[in-house]
């Protein structure tokens, strides 16, 4: 029996060697200032400040307006009423930015609400509060960009160069001149996302039903991408409307010292964006290519009232046989690149699911060592003055059933 008694207490000092007891987290007065509660405090040690920021660029429509091929982009942001997102500002509070995601509780995703929690107070946020923050206009009876059911091809001759029957992914290279530069906007400042060049199914949707003056509901669709980035797990993605949050947290009355961190935007979105669009298109494409291109989109934008594709436009077959079969070659090889970074985000985004599955199997390995080694030490009066040279003592575990954080603030 003396035997196994010490076999047991080896292999116990072994694995605890192996697997130090975690300290128990602390939530304290200080804490409860900052964060909801203490399931906040962790996501924002963890994840949260950890995730890099997606802010806002100015968009300086009228020197867009300027250029007569690109002249109905302003057209449908002073139609639709959207002019105020195009001129945010360029800074952002980084640490406040975090709080605000890390802090996000109550989403009620039927009556489009959440909340938030700073500076000891909480927030309610809803699509109608997206939309006084923003000055833009509600469309509750849109059709969500996301649940169109035009089809891809139909799709693709609006918004790409050449027709596409399948794809799941189309790259800046594919799209029309005009799109391309509505690409970059909606990349930074509607759904806002790091890999721009990468247009999916449903950012060609939302291409779509702008480009075709389809109605559309854009606070309801900025409140999801908050609501999605929230719940991320993914410490590679990005938190985006860094700057519209910041704008917001400033006016609900947030006092952010004058010393606090900023984070500023790139440079603003104008004309000589649409210049360097167009000189990387030539490169790309061949000057043919390009040409050819973005006369094909002049032609459909002048006029403000019609869409910015051309259902009857045809690629010239002289000058074009070449340009066209190095674009489709540049595509393809396009398509493949962005296929390897899908797939290598989502193996990324599975290592972080396992590490935090494996975190919480430790917990509970360290649990449940803790009560054999309590049971060894009522079993085995010399335990544990062996294992640690003194007398073992016990408290009782924090009762957590009760939340620790204050009352809503008025």
């Amino acid at each position: 029996m003396h035997i196994t008694q010490l076999f047991l207490a080896f292999v116990i000092l072994m694995v605890n060697k192996k697997l130090p007891k975690r300290a128990r987290e602390t939530f304290s007065s200080s804490d409860a200032n900052i964060f909801y509660d203490r399931k906040a405090k962790k996501a924002f040690d963890k994840l949260f400040s950890k995730r890099s920021l997606i802010l806002e660029r100015e968009i300086v429509l009228e020197k867009i307006r300027d250029i007569p091929s690109y002249h109905n982009i302003w057209t449908m942001f002073q139609s639709r009423g959207w002019m105020d997102i195009a001129s945010l500002g360029n800074v952002a509070y980084p640490n406040y930015v975090h709080l605000f995601y890390a802090n996000i509780h109550d989403i009620l995703p039927d009556n489009r609400t959440f909340r938030t929690y700073l500076n000891g107070k909480y927030y309610t946020i809803s699509t109608q509060t997206i939309a006084e923050q923003l000055n833009i206009p509600r469309e509750p009876n849109a059709i969500y960009y996301k649940k169109l059911s035009a089809l891809k091809t139909t799709i693709s001759e609006e918004i790409c160069v050449t027709e596409l029957e399948y794809y799941t992914t189309i790259q800046q290279s594919q799209l029309k001149p005009i799109y391309r530069i509505l690409n970059t906007i909606i990349s930074h400042n509607i759904v806002p996302m790091g890999h721009k060049s990468d247009v999916t199914e449903d950012r060609a949707k939302l291409l779509y039903m702008i480009g075709t003056n389809a109605p559309i509901d854009l606070p309801n669709i900025i409140f999801d991408v908050i609501v999605d980035a929230s719940i991320s797990q993914s410490s590679t993605d990005s938190l985006p409307f860094s700057v519209f949050i910041s704008n917001m947290i400033k006016s609900s009355g947030v006092e952010i010292p004058s010393n606090e961190t900023k984070a500023y935007s790139k440079s603003p979105i104008d004309d000589s964006t649409v210049k360097r669009s167009e000189g990387q298109l030539r490169k790309k494409l061949g000057a043919g290519a390009s040409t050819s291109a973005a006369a094909a989109s002049t032609q459909a934008t002048n006029n403000p009232t019609m869409p910015f594709g051309d259902d009857d436009m045809t690629m010239p077959d002289h000058e074009m046989s070449t340009g066209e079969m190095y674009s489709l070659l540049c595509a393809r090889l396009d398509s493949l690149d962005s296929t390897i970074d899908v797939r290598f985000n989502k193996i990324e985004s599975r290592m972080d699911t396992f590490e935090a599955s494996m975190n919480s199997r430790f917990d509970h390995v360290d649990d449940g060592l803790s009560e054999v080694r309590r049971a060894l030490g009522l079993v085995m009066p010399g335990y544990n003055s062996m294992m640690t040279g003194s007398l073992p003592t016990f408290s009782a575990p924090r009762d957590d059933g009760q939340e620790e954080h204050p009352g809503p603030g008025q």
